[in-house]
């Protein structure tokens, strides 16, 4: 709901829980992050961007109901951080606004998102928005071209085409769970798989998930989104849900795991969660 105005690239830069880490990555910028806050699990397969990640030193934070963790202005202030790349809900961002530090949020995490339908485009736009920030416009050139082919290579058919799917975000131990319409990244990667989202009508990101509403729908292809749990343990934990077991995919065997970070917000890796879907999709 705000512009934000650069006369130079940020000098300090506090991430908070890994938010844009793969976009930044890509651009071959990490070197400008100074501090991060919280821990991040970028999953199997990603662990030299998990080492690039947990090699940037942390500072003080807590953790909040919806996975991510909120720094205390002072934290902020007293490190000279002059870019902060996270969420509202975890700085208070009017306070930093007024000591002149500027807070950057990928468009999904803004209050006022008005995405209706998500579309491969929308990493795009993260990327050049990063590499304005940096002053790196040129290299986002050739990440978005990269990130062309590989949509390109993704393949439609593949077993689990033509069927009807939902995605939840699941923390193990909780009983509450998020669902995913059709403004989040989970939309494209389902039509990237030939999947029709249960929640087509639903332009919403993210909204709760309710089992009566499952049961009722009765999707058949569960995909349970998860940051920094195994798949045994998030698929544990959705099964402890009352009625769970009723459920078509759950008696087809037709329940995977993608890690989160493979999803939201748009970002390179959203395209990897495409090609996983299809290989965890096929595998069953």
């Amino acid at each position: 709901g705000e512009k934000l105005h650069f006369d130079a690239a940020p000098k300090k830069v506090l991430i908070l829980n890994g938010t844009s880490l793969p976009n930044l990555d890509a651009l071959g910028v990490l070197d400008k992050l100074s501090l991060r806050a919280g821990e991040k699990n970028f999953g199997t397969g990603q662990e030299e961007l998990q080492a690039k990640y947990d090699a940037i030193p942390a500072v003080a934070s807590s953790n909040i109901d919806t996975g991510g963790v909120k720094v205390s202005t002072e934290v902020v202030l007293e490190n000279k951080v002059d870019l902060v790349i996270g969420y509202d809900e975890g700085v208070d961002r009017e306070a930093l606004k007024k000591a002149g530090v500027q807070l950057y949020s990928p468009a999904s995490f803004c209050p006022k998102y008005d995405v209706k339908h998500a579309t491969w485009d929308l990493i795009d736009t993260e990327v050049n928005n990063l590499a304005s920030i940096f002053g790196v416009k040129d290299q986002a050139a050739s990440v978005i071209e990269k990130r062309k082919k590989d949509v390109e290579a993704l393949d439609a058919k593949g077993k689990a085409a033509g069927n009807t799917a939902i995605a939840l975000y699941i923390t193990p131990g909780q009983s509450n769970y998020y669902a995913y319409g059709t403004s989040s990244m989970v939309q494209p990667i389902f039509e990237a798989n030939g999947l029709t989202n249960i929640y087509a009508s639903n332009t919403s990101r993210v909204f709760d998930g309710s089992m009566e509403d499952l049961l009722a729908r009765n999707p058949e292809w569960i995909v349970l989104l998860s940051s920094g749990a195994s798949d045994e343990e998030t698929i544990q934990t959705f099964m402890s849900y009352n009625g769970a077991e009723q459920l078509k995919a759950v008696i087809d065997n037709h329940v995977v795991v993608v890690p989160f970070v493979l999803t939201d917000p748009p970002n390179v890796l959203s395209v990897e969660g495409a090609a996983m879907l299809a290989e965890k999709t096929a595998s069953k």
